[in-house]
């Protein structure tokens, strides 16, 4: 923690305390992604290339940077997962 020394009008000395805050930006609007194509098997034992897109928007802004370390990778990963 470090210590700021700040002169302001008037008499006194002002101290304060100065952090640096993360700042991450999260954008609200909906955001497609397309998941790379993955070879499938079917019930018949047929193989079947599969591409998909996904469109999602951002819900909880602070737990979608607070919760997971990169949202975008985990989104892209759970679409890559739920297509197979």
């Amino acid at each position: 923690m470090f210590l700021t020394f700040g002169w302001r009008e008037g008499a006194g000395l002002l101290l304060g305390t100065a952090f640096h805050l993360a700042h991450d930006e999260v954008d609200l609007r909906i955001v497609t992604l397309t998941v790379p194509p993955q070879e499938v098997i079917t019930r018949d034992n047929v193989t079947i290339k599969v591409t998909a897109v996904l469109y999602f928007y951002v819900v909880d802004s602070s737990a979608a940077v607070v919760n997971v370390m990169n949202f975008m990778q985990a989104t892209t990963q759970i679409g890559q997962n739920d297509v197979a």
